[in-house]
């Protein structure tokens, strides 16, 4: 996940300074290839970071919300690696046959739809912390140590629906994009610059917040996990009892 997440810094840096938005009037057109072709590899590699993070999530909490077969990393991995194929293999020949620019557009959809059932897994994964939560909360008001758990899982449900609402605003925003002025169907090439400008900058900033939601999300795991762990060596019972907070 963190070489991902590298990976997406560093090929949206590169794209950025280079030649943002292909605004240069002198770039070649291998430039402009290699510039489309990594702007799409950096997407794929946030998203597929923005997943990753949901299964150690539901690894943590014993949450199951799909088969066992699509719930693991493997299968995370194959989706990265097929995104990444297909992002090339378009591009390249988008760029030499312009008669083939639905490929582009198949691709948008398909990465949208992939990133909305990713925020629906955040929206589901908190929804089931909370409902536990809730029924733990009468015996958790009898044990200092189950009350503490208890608040760390609240923050960490927050965070989830955070998350999952930032999935939807930036996937959304994609949809938009490929079906508009933006898109790949806008056969006049103008674009008016406010619309423009107020798209590319609502992406930026959803991706901004969602390397944030992973990380503190991440953090957040890793604190709760490594009070289960303390928990084991002090009191297994009450391990139990703090784990029957995140079940299920």
């Amino acid at each position: 996940m963190n070489l991902l997440l590298l990976m997406f810094g560093t090929t949206r840096v590169v794209y950025l300074i280079w030649n943002p938005y292909g605004s240069d009037p002198h770039a070649t057109k291998t430039e402009l290839i290699i510039l489309i072709i990594m702007f799409g590899i950096g997407t794929s590699c946030v998203t597929s970071g923005f997943s990753f993070i949901l299964l150690i999530v539901l690894e943590s909490t014993r949450i199951t919300i799909a088969s066992s077969k699509f719930q693991n990393r493997g299968f995370l991995f194959g989706v990265w690696v097929v995104n990444v194929l297909y992002v090339i293999t378009s591009d390249l020949i988008v760029s030499n046959f312009h008669e083939a620019k639905v490929m582009i557009l198949i691709c948008q959809i398909t990465f949208a739809l992939w990133g909305f059932l990713i925020a629906l897994g955040y929206a589901t994964a908190a929804a089931r912390l909370w409902r536990n939560l809730k029924a733990s909360r009468q015996t958790a008001q009898y044990d200092p140590g189950l009350a503490a758990e208890g608040k760390k899982i609240t923050r960490l449900v927050r965070l989830l629906y955070s998350a999952a609402i930032c999935g939807v605003v930036l996937f959304s925003t994609v949809v938009y994009s490929a079906l508009g002025d933006t898109g790949v169907y806008n056969e006049s090439g103008i674009v008016s610059t406010r619309p423009w400008i107020a798209v590319q900058t609502l992406l930026r900033a959803c991706e901004v917040f969602m390397c944030l939601f992973i990380f503190l999300i991440a953090l957040k795991t890793k604190t709760a996990n490594s009070t289960n762990n303390n928990q084991v060596d002090s009191d297994d019972s009450k391990l139990r009892a703090s784990m029957s907070l995140a079940s299920k």
